[in-house]
């Protein structure tokens, strides 16, 4: 069942070029998504009493146009071809008749009193069925590349305010992060992103923002001392 909802973009999600910020994007389509499950019974309240929760291990996407302040937005999303412990969800963002952004999400249902994942056909819900796909065109697992040659971008303190119900950094605080460390990020647009989350940031973390830059693309790896906590690729223009 494809989910479509209307939003307006909010003023206060937007850049100085009036440019939905990374972050924003992000949190419409997972808005969507979240009204999607409460209307089909997984309401969030109800998965947390369950100790049930969705976390999002890789997110992809395309932009295709800016979207900007006030915009009115179409959002659409479903789940489609969900197996294992792998649930798959699209999204597809239209202003007006027009896409202006699209992409793909892959979420782990897991218990978090057991920390055990939950299979697709455990779950009582009904995934599973075949759907119309959306693959984004970059990969974030591209940032493990060894070939390529970083350099220090900056530093992340995971803050307080960037916790969510799951007692680690939200996943939509990592768009606004990597596209922050991109050199003169002010002067241009992001026109596709591709995050993988291999460990979670949890409060009182610094997250080291390294970079490298190949085809006109930037690779962005979060350490948290050793540990690599999540990668990304990012795409972007100039304004």
């Amino acid at each position: 069942m494809i989910w479509s909802e209307i939003q307006a973009v909010n003023s206060h999600d937007c850049d100085k070029n009036r440019i939905l910020r990374p972050t924003g994007i992000f949190r419409m389509v997972q808005e969507a998504a979240a009204h999607q499950l409460t209307a089909v019974g997984q309401d969030e309240t109800d998965m947390h009493a369950a100790h049930r929760a969705y976390i999002v291990s890789q997110i992809g996407i395309d932009v295709i146009k800016p979207v900007y302040m006030n915009d009115s937005l179409t959002i659409k999303t479903w789940e489609a071809n969900s197996v294992g412990a792998k649930f798959m969800r699209y999204y597809s963002v239209l202003r007006g008749d027009e896409e202006v952004v699209c992409g793909s999400c892959i979420c782990a249902l897991i218990n978090t009193e057991t920390g055990r994942f939950i299979r697709v056909s455990d779950s009582g819900y009904a995934f599973g069925g075949a759907g119309d796909e959306r693959v984004p065109s970059l990969d974030s697992h591209g940032a493990m590349n060894k070939a390529l040659t970083y350099k220090k971008a900056a530093d992340f303190p995971v803050l307080y305010t960037f916790i969510d119900r799951n007692d680690h950094m939200n996943n939509t605080c990592y768009a606004d992060m990597f596209f922050s460390a991109i050199p003169d990020c002010e002067k241009k647009y992001m026109t596709g992103i591709s995050i993988s989350y291999l460990r979670q940031a949890k409060l009182g973390d610094v997250l080291s923002l390294e970079l490298a830059d190949a085809d006109g693309k930037y690779f962005i790896r979060a350490m948290c001392g050793e540990t690599l906590v999540a990668t990304a690729q990012i795409g972007a223009k100039e304004l």
